[in-house]
């Protein structure tokens, strides 16, 4: 179950598990945007009052400041694979380290500085794409 929601910068999917504290707000496909990238209209849905329903056929319909917009939640697909990372540069303390299939990285106990340098190989919509790296 979802709450939808209207806002300046397009509509937005907050899992209801996320609302309750069941999971982190911050977890992956806990809060999805749609706009611009997924095929809307540049809208905004932010304006004062009601401007949405469910219709009995469970689709759920928004109004914004230039069109109507029709959403059924069914046929909402979300890609939750994380992309293959591709790792572009390391560096220790300023000293770049070999890449390469064969490469064997160790790095010292405690260095000063790590620059590193990757992205993830997602095309679908490479500007909604976020990274966290955990240790």
């Amino acid at each position: 179950m979802s709450l939808w929601l209207g806002g300046e910068h397009g509509l937005y999917r907050v899992r209801l598990d996320a609302l309750s504290g069941e999971i982190n707000l911050h977890s992956p496909g806990a809060v999805l945007r749609f706009g611009p990238e997924e095929g809307l209209t540049p809208a905004d849905f932010s304006f004062p009052g009601t401007r949405s329903l469910v219709a009995p056929d469970g689709r759920l319909w928004f109004a914004s400041n230039h069109d109507v917009l029709i959403v059924d939640p069914s046929q909402v697909r979300i890609n939750e694979l994380a992309p293959p990372v591709s790792v572009q540069s390391i560096s220790v303390n300023g000293r770049p380290l070999p890449l390469g299939p064969e490469s064997d990285l160790t790095l010292q106990t405690r260095p000063k500085r790590v620059d590193l340098e990757f992205t993830g190989l997602a095309l679908g919509n490479p500007n909604a794409q976020t990274f966290a790296l955990s240790s």
